[in-house]
């Protein structure tokens, strides 16, 4: 109750308000009473400081809050020692709200999976349909390793759903990559439910880059010929490069320095260069030379070894006696074709045509010189284009 505001107020009355025992003393000085009178300190007066004054919190104090379900309420005094309830805000945060989620697991068929395999994700859950969205988060893994979507929306029926995603096999040499999948209940929202550390199996990885050339090893070609190469890089770069013929076995060469490095450009893939080997009459024996091919940091790319035949050789002795009759034979042409043959000791000497038989051979017998000289002939053969030289020495 309330003091009254005017008229006698005595201490019974001060202890009635107080709820205090008629048994119990009580002085005007005392802490409760000095509260009730809203005199901290100093002297109190009787009945002035107590008229109006009341025990009990003012109508509409705040005494406190609760909750009712999810519902916020705020309790007020009524200022008679009761309460009244408000409601303050319905679906409240500080109530729980939002309720948490049911619960999901998640669960796939294949980890780790190779590049270029799909992965299918199964959802079960206790209490939902509806829209369950999915994404993937990347750890080590970014959207160019998965060939179709990274993130998407199934719908969870008879609590449960699937859904798939795919990786790449991106021909790119990266190690193993991980990422996870998680879930949620709205696009880009919180995560609800999430698989544990997933990886990809590095499978799918950057083809080395190989140089070839053609033609290939041990080719073979005749003296006198052309060596066309082509060299082939597999990747269709660009590149500078260079080739050099390392060693090589009585070939001569009109067009390079044995030793030397040839520059050459490779485009889109593909460079060429030729080798131009030219007749040397001083040797009978096939010939042979080794070559290389560079990349512009002079790195060795490729080694063959090509074979030169000695096609359409000239043998006869280098020297003899006047009025001794010689033997000079021509063999290793093509077989049944023409060739021609000018005496160099002559001068303006018009060529003679003869016929290789049917073993590529031609021989001259019997020459004669009646006197002492050096005395050279050169042949041409039709079917190779090939130039041969010979003389001997009379004395």
């Amino acid at each position: 109750m309330t003091l009254p505001s005017s008229g006698a107020i005595g201490l019974y009355d001060v202890r009635t308000e107080l709820g205090i025992a008629s048994n119990v003393q009580i002085g005007l000085t005392d802490s409760n009473v000095r509260t009730l009178a809203q005199v901290p300190s100093g002297p109190i007066e009787l009945p002035e400081d107590f008229y109006g004054k009341s025990n009990f919190p003012p109508a509409g104090t705040f005494l406190s809050s609760y909750c009712s379900g999810y519902d916020l309420y705020y309790r007020y005094a009524d200022g008679s020692g009761g309460y009244y309830d408000t409601l303050q805000q319905s679906n409240s945060a500080s109530c729980g709200w939002p309720p948490p989620p049911p619960p999901f697991q998640l669960s796939v068929d294949v980890d780790p999976v190779d590049e270029g395999n799909g992965v299918t994700v199964t959802v079960t859950t206790t209490n939902f349909n509806g829209d369950l969205y999915w994404r993937i988060i990347h750890n080590t893994t970014s959207n160019a390793d998965f060939n179709n979507l990274t993130s998407g929306v199934s719908v969870v029926s008879n609590n449960s759903t699937i859904f798939a995603y795919y990786t790449s096999a991106d021909q790119v040499t990266e190690g193993t990559e991980n990422y996870y999948v998680e879930v949620s209940l709205s696009a880009g929202g919180p995560a609800v439910a999430n698989t544990s550390t997933l990886s990809i199996n590095d499978t799918s990885q950057t083809p080395a880059v190989t140089w070839s050339i053609s033609p290939g090893n041990n080719h073979v070609m005749q003296e006198g010929d052309v060596f066309y190469a082509t060299v082939t890089v597999s990747d269709g770069g660009n590149y500078s490069a260079y080739y050099r013929v390392a060693s090589f076995t009585s070939v001569t060469f009109s067009n390079i320095v044995p030793g030397n490095y040839n520059a050459f450009n490779i485009v889109n893939g593909t460079g060429t260069f030729q080798l131009n080997t030219s007749i040397n009459t001083g040797v009978s024996s096939n010939l042979q030379f080794l070559l290389f091919v560079y990349d512009s940091a002079y790195t060795t790319k490729l080694g063959i070894n090509v074979d030169v035949t000695k096609n359409e050789t000239i043998s006869g002795p280098s020297t003899g006696a006047v009025n001794t009759p010689i033997n000079v034979t021509l063999s290793n042409g093509v077989a049944n074709t023409g060739f021609t043959w000018t005496r160099d000791f002559v001068p303006n000497d018009s060529p003679q045509s003869a016929v290789l038989n049917s073993s590529g051979s031609y021989t001259f017998s019997g020459l004669l010189f009646t006197a002492p000289g050096t005395y050279g002939y050169t042949f041409t053969f039709s079917a190779t284009g090939h130039i041969r030289q010979y003389s001997v020495a009379i004395s």
